[in-house]
């Protein structure tokens, strides 16, 4: 199983499809590739988790790959769910013989990637901001010249702490 997914690559085809008035959602929508990416690696991590845990034995180890075909509010996608020799493996993720994934963990993790993609883009524009207005950022608060301790402290009007 390939685990490369090239974000590059998928946010010009994402752009692509939507100027062409491909739906975000349904089969073969937009962002069903990233849902699918994002579901098999967090399967994989389960499974670094528990073979690293102290609940298996140490001659348990990975043993392949079963695929399935899950039903998502994104549309269909097609996951890889890890398998061990012991067959001790539960996966929470998407659990066995789950066929229909709840809507709320789906709808979790795309949030959850939109929020650390928002966080990441403010503190770019922040950042941006600071070096265009030439300040350094929190350590030139109001403190008589000198460097805070705690630079969440400063006061905006006043000395300092």
């Amino acid at each position: 199983m390939s685990n490369s997914f090239d974000f590059e690559q998928f946010k010009a085809n994402a752009i692509e499809q939507l100027k062409a008035g491909v739906p975000l959602s349904g089969k073969d929508g937009v962002l069903v590739p990233l849902l699918e990416n994002l579901l098999n690696s967090a399967l994989e991590g389960e499974m670094d988790s528990h073979l690293e845990g102290g609940e298996c034995e140490l001659s348990n180890r990975r043993h392949g790959h079963m695929s399935k075909h899950v039903q998502t509010s994104m549309g269909e996608v097609t996951i890889n769910t890890p398998r061990d020799r012991d067959g001790t493996f539960n996966p929470q993720v998407v659990r066995k013989r789950e066929k229909i994934l709840a809507d709320s963990l789906a709808d979790r993790i795309i949030r959850t990637r939109a929020c650390l993609h928002l966080i990441s883009h403010w503190k770019n524009l922040y950042i941006l901001h600071l070096r265009e207005s030439g300040r350094s950022g929190p350590s030139r608060c109001r403190t008589g010249g000198r460097r805070p301790s705690n630079w969440l402290s400063c006061s905006r009007t006043g000395s300092g702490s």
